[in-house]
Parts: structure tokens; C-alpha cells; sequence
């Protein structure tokens, strides 16, 4: 695996261990298709989404496969334009923070991700 930008506490979030591995996988693989500079640009970019929700946790739907849980997803474009990735953060809300469970791309068979979760 990868040597990539671990992220393991943002404000008031935590992962778990398979939301660890999710972005590990994110980053070999996007190394592999796109070279390290993007993988490390697309890191960034979901630790600055999971910021956004670390302050608004409300912005999470419902997740019907898994009473409790939450999803929101995260759009990347390229300038402002094309549709580059859409990723799923799946979390509970919990009395100390936000507890991410998955991260996965949106084409991802979600039940079968979260089935252990």
C-alpha cells in the first residue's frame, strides 16, 4: 500500500479502521490511473469535506439499508465543470463527534459495504 496522508482526527471526526482503508484504496488507486499528485489533491479534498462535515452533520440523509447511519456525498469537479468522483461518506452522529464508517465512491453496491459496518 501507498504511503499517503493519513487522516485519522478532524475536528470532532474520527474513522474507523475500514474508513482508513477506504482512503487508502482511494489513494493507491487514484495514484495508479492519475499519478501522485492528484491522489494527494483528492485526499485533501475529502479531509476539507469531512471539515465541512464535522461543522454541519445535518447534512447527511438517511441511510435506508442501515437505520442510524448517515450518508452525504461529496462532489469533485474539475473546474467547476466536469463531474471527476463522487464519494459517500457513511457516519453515525455520536455524543463526541462524528464517527465515519465507510468511504466510498458512489458506484459502489452500498449494502454490500456496509453490511459489517
Amino acid at each position: 500500500m501507498a504511503e499517503y496522508p493519513t487522516i485519522r482526527k478532524i475536528n470532532g471526526i474520527v474513522l474507523s479502521p475500514s474508513a482508513e482503508y477506504d482512503l487508502a484504496e482511494i489513494h493507491t488507486y487514484t495514484t495508479h490511473q492519475r499519478g501522485l499528485n492528484q491522489a494527494d489533491r483528492y485526499i485533501k479534498f475529502l479531509a476539507d469535506g469531512m471539515k465541512q462535515l464535522g461543522q454541519a452533520p445535518q447534512l447527511g440523509r438517511p441511510v435506508t439499508e442501515r437505520p442510524g447511519l448517515l450518508g452525504h456525498i461529496l462532489n469533485l469537479q474539475e473546474n467547476g465543470k466536469r463531474l471527476v468522483m463522487a464519494i459517500r461518506f457513511i457516519y453515525q452522529v455520536e455524543e463526541s463527534g462524528i464517527y465515519v464508517l465507510r468511504i466510498l465512491h458512489t458506484a459502489m453496491n452500498l449494502t454490500d459495504h456496509i453490511a459489517d459496518a
